[in-house]
């Protein structure tokens, strides 16, 4: 295969992948789309750095190899993952504006934890019985001992 033969597969095989990849992202960007969670699951930073390769694909198919075809489709490849990134963010930043303005539905159970470990704090919990009270009531109960502490002389 002479160079030039190469250089249009490597090309076509380039942008038929790399037209694959795009067509992969739509699923993503419509999975991000319909997401009602905030998009948790979803690495923003991820697909930041997966739209700078992208264009920086797009900046050399330009600039170093001269290809529009390349240039254009890096670009849409770019474009897709910024979208995602981007309803991602989007998504989370509404999500945690709606959580610091209304209660968190589990309120209730941070609001028990706290009362509880409030309790496990206070001296209430850690005090030290009265054992004198129970050891009066208990030598009422016991027999008495004369003479000697051996128990056979209890009478």
């Amino acid at each position: 295969m002479d160079q030039q033969t190469l250089h249009v597969v490597v090309t076509i095989a380039n942008a038929t992948f790399t037209t694959f990849r795009i067509a992969a992202h739509v699923p993503q960007l419509l999975a991000v789309v319909r997401d009602t969670s905030g998009a948790r699951a979803i690495s923003v930073g991820s697909w930041v750095m997966f739209a700078i390769a992208n264009l920086s694909n797009a900046v050399y198919a330009l600039v170093i190899a001269d290809d529009w075809l390349m240039f254009g489709i890096n670009l849409l490849s770019t474009a897709s993952c910024a979208a995602i990134g981007g309803v991602a963010v989007c998504k989370q930043r509404r999500v945690s504006r709606l959580a610091e303005k209304s209660p968190s539905r589990h309120a209730h159970c941070t609001d028990r934890h706290d009362a509880f470990m409030t309790t496990l704090r206070s001296d209430r919990v850690f005090q030290v019985p009265d054992v004198t009270r129970s050891f009066t009531a208990l030598s009422r109960l016991a027999p008495t001992v004369r003479g000697s502490s051996n128990r056979g002389d209890l009478q």
